[in-house]
């Protein structure tokens, strides 16, 4: 057969060379290593956009070689067209092996070897039965050797596939190299038996070289590629005898070519191979590393889609709002957002209807077992530029917030209050004074009958009734604490308590108790005995016969809100060190004197010592109010409880500033208090009992004011009122200066 100078013959090779090639090129450069980050961000986002175009490239380069292959073929044989039908197969096998179906970078090395068994065993298994079928012509020998390569391709086959696939090991150098040695020997011989130069299945080598550069490294795939050339070479020369020709010489140079051209472009795709993990890897890790970050704050975070289904909750948004995530993810979601918190569905809906972005939207969640305000912003995520956006909305509770905020506006209407108390007092205060002297030399004249001397002891009552309201006024307006000093809180509690039974208001069978150890502090122990008798005796009034008020006390730490309090004026100008619990107990003993406190009335103080700086008499106000207050309010059988020591942190509303506080906790048994007045309670003149001025609890918000603390009211009807006071242990230093 005359090939030398055959255009089909010179110009079918190289296609095939060139297509192979070109089935690598097309899919690799579908992924430019220059955009690797983007391809790996789209990977993340389970989006391959070359899938396609990897896939159409790789047919496109299928079809070239098989038809570079039949070409070939058709030139190997008079029965150009049997051969060319065979060849084209083998370079459709070709396409199948180097190329990956699934539109990644490079097939894995176990497909490629599960390709490899099923190419050897039909290979193998193709050649014996054509020697079978041609038993009567074909020589025993080429029989013989075809069974054993049949046998041999088999016995291989089983023990690569168990152990690539079966074991599930990683195929290391020298197993490849097994591979390809027994490949090469196995195709050497069914070259041989069909013919050496002159058989149709030469291009074996072909993909056998393909395959191994693109498992191997280039030296690896050098070494098999000049023993693929040795052996054919000395099959040709030694084992038929025929001379060198060009055709023998084009194969030899084909399959250099393959092998240089493959290893080129594998080792460049293993490469960015390499770089797209190693992205991958980053990229998996940021992501891991935000969902923590997601999971742990403290604010809620919700995606929705433009229909309105969840598509991301994080803990802190399943805890405000008060569903799970794992009910709703994937389903419709806006219908419960609006049951929850209606103006909370207005803002993502705005957003998602009309792209309005809200900031700072104030909303209600009204739950079963709350309902409590948050903050709510809203924004967009385009996710892809032809996609809908999705809205996230980020969100939380500010009921902290909005109590501070409440608390600010206490203290400047009291400022305010108590600036025009103090005029408006010193204006009437003496006059009236001239007034019920007047009357009382009237009162003494001999000529007086029982009328006038009844209507003289009415104006000095009424006038004596006025001057103890202006007295009062004016301890609102003084209240600040002067003497700050350490003491006991639970003793200042004691002695308010103490005057609260001696109150008038203090019902007979008032019960006073003030529990807790010794609480140190520092403070003034007059504010503080103010602030203990002012709650105790709003509780005992408040519950009036039968009261039982308890001062409690405890040792625990927390720290004090006291932003709100640097808007207040009041100073106090004579701290020093104190016990806050020994004030508490001075008040008590106080008030259990006073004629309003019944005597059946049970004041226990508790706690610990509790050492503060403070102004003594402002804080035994504090207790004797408190405590006098809560036997006034329950009455006969009233138990009053004080409780200093220190507060836990979480006994706080959020925002607090103040490092190692101090509480003073006044509770009765009570009937608690009314709910139109808890939200003026501490205003001047807002009373909830028949014949009070209203001033008491106003006082001890001054004195807790000018110590910078805290008085909070937690109220139950029918239950009782707890009153708990929050005081700095220690001044700060530029007070103190």
């Amino acid at each position: 057969m005359e090939c030398a100078c055959d255009p089909l013959l010179c110009a079918g090779l190289p296609a095939s060379a060139c297509a192979l090639a070109l089935c690598h090129t097309i899919n690799n450069s579908s992924k430019p290593q220059a955009d690797s980050r983007t391809w790996c961000n789209s990977l993340a986002a389970n989006r391959l956009p070359a899938v396609r175009s990897s896939r159409f490239a790789l047919r496109l380069g299928g079809l070239a070689v098989v038809l570079g292959l039949t070409l070939f073929g058709l030139r190997l044989s008079s029965e150009g067209h049997a051969y060319g039908l065979r060849l084209s197969a083998c370079g459709w096998l070709v396409t199948w092996l180097v190329g990956d179906r699934r539109g990644s970078v490079l097939p894995t090395p176990q497909s490629l070897l599960r390709s490899v068994y099923a190419g050897r065993l039909c290979v193998a298994g193709a050649i014996y039965l054509a020697a079978a079928l041609k038993f009567a012509v074909a020589a025993p020998l080429d029989l013989l050797v075809t069974s054993f390569v049949l046998v041999a391709a088999v016995v291989v086959t089983i023990a690569s596939y168990w152990y690539t696939h079966l074991s599930r090991r990683t195929p290391g150098r020298t197993f490849l190299y097994g591979q390809a040695l027994f490949d090469v020997a196995l195709i050497t011989t069914v070259v041989h038996i069909t013919g050496g130069p002159q058989s149709d299945l030469t291009p074996l080598y072909v993909p056998l070289i393909a395959v191994t550069a693109v498992l191997m490294p280039p030296a690896s795939t050098g070494l098999i590629t000049a023993l693929v050339g040795i052996v054919y070479f000395a099959d040709v020369f030694f084992g038929h005898t025929t001379p060198m020709t060009a055709q023998v010489g084009l194969q030899l140079l084909v399959f250099a070519a393959v092998a240089a051209v493959t290893a080129y472009f594998a080792s460049r795709v293993s490469v960015m191979g390499a770089e797209r993990e190693a992205l991958a890897g980053e990229l998996r890790q940021a992501r891991l590393e935000a969902a923590d970050v997601l999971r742990s704050v403290p604010t809620g975070i919700v995606t929705v889609d433009q229909a309105g289904h969840l598509l991301y909750c994080n803990p802190a948004a399943e805890q405000i709002l008060g569903f799970k995530e794992r009910q709703w993810r994937g389903r419709p979601i806006m219908p419960e957002f609006a049951k929850i918190a209606p103006e909370f569905w207005a803002a993502i809906t705005a957003t998602a209807r009309r792209g309005v972005r809200a900031m700072r939207v104030e909303a209600t969640v009204r739950r079963a077992d709350r309902t409590f305000p948050i903050g709510v912003t809203t924004t967009t995520l385009d996710v892809e530029p032809a996609g809908e956006p999705r809205v996230t909305a980020i969100f939380t509770d500010i009921s902290d917030s909005k109590r501070l905020e409440e608390l600010h506006l206490r203290a400047e209407r009291l400022e305010a209050v108590a600036e025009l108390s103090s005029s408006l007092a010193h204006e009437i205060k003496n006059p009236l004074a001239s007034i019920r002297s007047s009357v009382e030399q009237l009162g003494r004249a001999k000529r007086v009958n029982a009328d006038e001397k009844f209507l003289t002891s009415l104006v000095v009552r009424e006038t004596d009734r006025l001057s103890r309201l202006l007295s009062e006024f004016l301890d609102f307006s003084r209240v600040r604490a002067t003497e700050c000093r350490p003491l006991d809180l639970r003793t200042v509690a004691a002695a308010a308590i103490r005057l609260v039974r001696e109150h008038p208001d203090c019902p007979e069978d008032a019960v006073i108790d003030l529990t807790g150890d010794a609480t140190p502090m520092e403070g003034d122990e007059d504010l503080l005995h103010r602030v203990v008798s002012n709650l105790v005796l709003n509780a005992v009034q408040a519950t009036g016969k039968g009261a039982r008020v308890v001062v409690r006390t405890a040792d625990r730490l927390s720290r004090l809100l006291s932003e709100f309090l640097d808007f207040s004026r009041v100073r106090a100008t004579e701290c020093r060190p104190l016990d806050l619990r020994t004030v508490a107990a001075a008040a008590i003993r106080l008030v259990r004197e006073h004629p309003d406190c019944p005597e059946d009335a049970v004041i226990d103080l508790t706690g610990d010592a509790t050492p503060m700086e403070g102004d003594e008499d402002l804080l035994h106000r504090v207790v004797s109010n408190l405590v006098l207050n809560a036997v006034q309010a329950t009455g006969k059988g009233a138990r009053v409880v004080v409780r200093t020591g220190r507060p836990a942190a979480h006994e706080l509303p959020g925002g607090a500033g103040i490092e190692t506080p101090v509480s003073l906790a006044v509770s009765d048994n009570g009937p608690g208090i009314p709910e139109n007045l808890r939200a003026r309670l501490f205003e001047p003149f807002v009373t909830g009992r028949v014949g009070g001025t209203g001033l008491g609890l106003a006082i001890v918000q001054r004195a807790v004011d000018a110590h910078r603390g805290l008085v909070l009211v937690d109220s139950t009807p029918g239950q009782g009122t707890t009153f708990t006071v929050y005081f700095p242990a220690a001044r700060r230093k530029e007070e103190a200066a």
